[in-house]
């Protein structure tokens, strides 16, 4: 399911934005996430469409729980994940399909500038950072976490150092420690910034870090207008 927040109407000239594509935490779907990042969305919304997807597996309402994934949620397309951890083996069952899921939309429903993601889903923004074509020109993390699968871990190893990121977490976080999330920042180039807050597992929306978002957005506008000028005299030479 695909939400996207005040689509460009084509006789409104509107100056040039982003669209990012915003992949929810744990037990959450597009809509809940839409809704959960709304004041984010609104107060990007000038720089950017916000495209929020649900991940293809569906928790079943029997799946054991911890008090803090215990959460219901009755709109949209009910409880979802973009994998679930084995007990036994520590294997990330569905994150391959998931993977393949979201480069098909990707492909499919761009173009798409940047990939957000809160939770486990920022976790999966960073594994789609090395394997989406085209690349995206920026992710943004919310909560992410170091995933425990070493082959997720050498996915991580081959993000390109050139991609600039943005990673928020939280000191007070006690669904995913700052650790885990500083490990997963780490695996990004020398364009990451981290930026913690005091609160725990949400996304700051006050005035400081909604500037923080505008800045670090507002920066591939310029990089996107650049592009698609030499782009088009590019193809105005080999005409």
């Amino acid at each position: 399911m695909l939400a996207g927040f005040h689509p460009r109407q084509p006789w409104h000239r509107l100056p040039t934005r982003l669209r990012i594509l915003c992949l929810h935490g744990y037990t959450q779907n597009a809509e809940i996430f839409g809704k959960r990042i709304a004041v984010l969305a609104k107060d990007l919304k000038n720089l950017a469409e916000f495209v929020f997807i649900s991940a293809p597996h569906v928790i079943p309402e029997n799946s054991p729980q911890t008090d803090a994934e215990r959460v219901t949620y009755p709109e949209g397309d009910g409880q979802r994940r973009w994998w679930r951890v084995d007990d036994e083996s520590q294997a990330y069952e569905g994150a391959e399909e998931s993977l393949e899921f979201v480069k098909g939309i990707w492909k499919s429903q761009g173009p798409f500038h940047g990939i957000l993601g809160f939770s486990q889903g920022a976790t999966m923004a960073a594994l789609l950072v090395p394997i989406l074509s085209p690349s995206p020109l920026f992710s943004i993390h919310f909560s992410g976490f170091l995933p425990k699968s070493p082959a997720y871990i050498v996915l991580l190893d081959s993000i390109p150092p050139q991609i600039p990121s943005l990673h928020v977490m939280g000191q007070g976080d006690t669904w995913v420690s700052i650790e885990r999330s500083r490990y997963l920042a780490e695996r990004f180039g020398q364009g990451r910034k981290v930026v913690v807050h005091d609160g725990g597992h949400f996304i700051p929306t006050n005035a400081e870090h909604r500037r923080t978002y505008r800045e670090f957005v507002a920066r591939f506008i310029e990089q996107h207008d650049s592009d698609s000028v030499d782009s088009k005299k590019a193809d105005m030479e080999n005409a």
